[in-house]
């Protein structure tokens, strides 16, 4: 994940490694960021990436979420 106080510059980065079930339709990806400043909104886009780190060119589109 890339996230920052603008939706042009998500230079911070938070990184969660994941196993995938092969079983299961959906997987619920969750990231811990820590530090973010209170009532304050961030900006993020979310993409995929090779379990070498190489991107397989997923992104989604930028989000917001505001902190309490």
């Amino acid at each position: 994940m890339h996230y920052g106080k603008s939706a042009t510059d998500l230079s911070q980065t938070a990184k969660s490694h994941i196993r995938l079930n092969q079983g299961h339709v959906e997987t619920v990806f969750r990231v811990r960021v820590e530090g973010l400043e209170a009532h304050t909104t961030y900006y993020y886009k979310v993409d995929s990436r090779q379990a070498e780190g190489t991107s397989d060119g997923v992104t989604s589109p930028v989000n917001k979420f505001a902190t309490p």
